[in-house]
């Protein structure tokens, strides 16, 4: 007896989760010091083989993506500020824009609705803010490299 599976495709709430205070105290992190510092978790069982740098989301042709941050260090706040998309010319884009702009830190797009993406994984940026808060406020600006694959 065969088993019909049913996914449900829902929108996928990406978390970037930041070690603030040990990544805004090194002066000039390698990358592999953020990729350290750096967890990433999402709603759709995302996964890595290697690093942050290696974490794929699946999401959801037609389906809104939502990125946030968060720091559990007290003084400090982590704000996405961008998300690049990487693709290899504009009928690969898993979004209508290059560039998606932030939002009180957080970036929410929906994934086009293009059957040819299902199955492909594309490369994207994070760009992202440490805020030191107080009366030396201050911030540092970062970048990570994950992965998103289409699902239809």
């Amino acid at each position: 007896m065969e088993k019909n599976i049913i996914i449900e495709k829902k929108q996928v709430n990406i978390v970037l989760s930041v070690k603030a205070k040990t990544l805004f105290n090194i002066a000039n992190p390698t990358i592999d010091e953020v990729e350290a510092l750096c967890i990433l978790s999402d709603n759709n069982n995302g996964f890595t083989n290697a690093g942050v740098n290696c974490f794929t989301s699946q999401v959801y042709i037609g389906k809104n993506v939502r990125w946030k941050a968060e720091s559990e260090d007290e003084g400090y706040e982590v704000l996405i500020d961008s998300i690049m998309q990487k693709g290899q010319g504009r009928s690969n884009y898993f979004f209508h824009s290059i560039a998606l702009g932030r939002s009180l830190g957080r970036v929410i797009s929906r994934v086009r609705d293009v059957r040819s993406l299902k199955k492909e994984v594309e490369s994207y940026s994070i760009n992202f803010f440490v805020l030191r808060k107080g009366k030396n406020a201050l911030q540092k600006a970062y970048t990570i490299d994950p992965k998103l694959q289409a699902n239809s």
